[in-house]
């Protein structure tokens, strides 16, 4: 279609995205920062509330793409691209509120991953290898909406994580990584 031609749409359409397809982008400039709202100067205490923000939005982007599977799934109108969805999944723009957002998310895998691993103890490599595997892929699934490549890549991680750990646990790498003899 050439770039000169205008397409109509009907009034009843829809985006991809779930919303109606003349709905407005997300403006990313409307975000304002806990900090901010609150007129923080001093830096400490930005970079703490910065941190705090931060795992807050980690924990409402899990939320929010969770439940955007379920309502992918039940065929509900997906609200995931709304601005005030978006916003609540924004972490401030600073290295705290990356840090806070990247912690809570690392978090979401460790926890399960460690309970996965207790669980899967006496095990051999592999049906651990495959539990790391399907534990991650699971975690990235809730907290990606679903992205398979995203998926894949923590399937990919977990189980290679497990197969890493064996085999910094093997007598070989042991020897390896015993003290030299003093002399």
């Amino acid at each position: 279609m050439a770039d000169s031609q205008a397409v109509t749409l009907p009034p009843d359409a829809v985006s991809v995205s779930g919303l109606p397809a003349d709905a407005s982008p997300v403006n990313p400039t409307a975000y304002k920062s806990w900090s901010d709202k609150m007129g923080l100067q001093n830096p400490i205490l930005r970079g703490i509330t910065d941190f705090g923000e931060g795992a807050v939005s980690g924990a409402a982007s899990t939320v929010f793409h969770g439940g955007d599977l379920l309502r992918r799934a039940m065929g509900a109108p997906r609200i995931i691209n709304t601005p005030d969805v978006q916003n609540s999944m924004t972490a401030p723009d600073s290295f705290a509120g990356k840090a806070g957002k990247f912690v809570e998310q690392g978090a979401e895998f460790a926890v399960p991953g460690g309970i996965v691993s207790d669980a899967a103890k006496g095990a051999s490599l592999i049906p651990r290898m495959l539990a790391q595997a399907g534990t991650a892929a699971a975690v990235s699934g809730v907290q990606t909406g679903g992205d398979v490549k995203s998926m894949g890549e923590a399937a990919a991680l977990g189980a290679g994580g497990e197969a890493l750990a064996a085999a910094a646990g093997s007598s070989k790498a042991a020897q390896h990584a015993r003290p030299l003899p003093a002399g």
